[in-house]
């Protein structure tokens, strides 16, 4: 089910999911959207978790909440078996509390890392909308069944998501 119950950020929370990215629709132009929860820009409210980056072995991570993103580069730094990568099982966690998100990381064959704190803006505090749900591969409010590998939006998940919790 593409949007499994509702989800506010008035309470802390935490996410977690473990997931291999096996290849992107624009491998220029990487982008996938991995995980949402109730993400809404318009209506500021809920958490997106989105790859990025134009090397697919050598990506960034994107954390939405609200109307506030917090472009998380570090990933790009250091030694190569940490870097979010194509291929690669990813464990991603992310702990929301008090309008900051903590993000963590973990990239088979690499090490445990703290992606520090980051401030995710006051106007993540929104209530829960009809399309505020648990969405992974694609966006909140989109179809599960009305999208196709063809499809304009270029953010669509293609791989494996071995979990996912809130």
């Amino acid at each position: 089910y593409a949007s499994v119950f509702p989800v506010s950020n008035t309470v802390g929370y935490a996410v977690f999911t473990r997931f291999k990215i096996d290849s992107f629709q624009n491998p220029t132009n990487c982008a996938a959207m991995v995980f949402g929860l109730g993400y809404d820009w318009t209506n500021s409210r809920g958490m997106g978790l989105t790859l990025l980056g134009a090397d697919p072995d050598n990506l960034s991570l994107r954390v939405s909440g609200g109307r506030t993103n917090v472009s998380i580069t570090d990933t790009r730094n250091g030694e190569p078996e940490n870097r979010l990568a194509q291929g690669k099982w990813i464990d991603l966690a992310v702990v929301v509390s008090n309008n900051y998100c903590h993000v963590y990381v973990h990239v088979e064959g690499g090490g445990f890392q703290n992606l520090g704190r980051h401030y995710f803006g006051s106007g993540g505090a929104g209530t829960p909308g009809t399309s505020s749900g648990l969405h992974l591969g694609h966006t909140s409010g989109r179809s599960a069944t009305g999208w196709s590998k063809d499809d304009n939006d270029k953010s669509y998940f293609r791989g494996w998501i071995h979990e996912a919790a809130v």
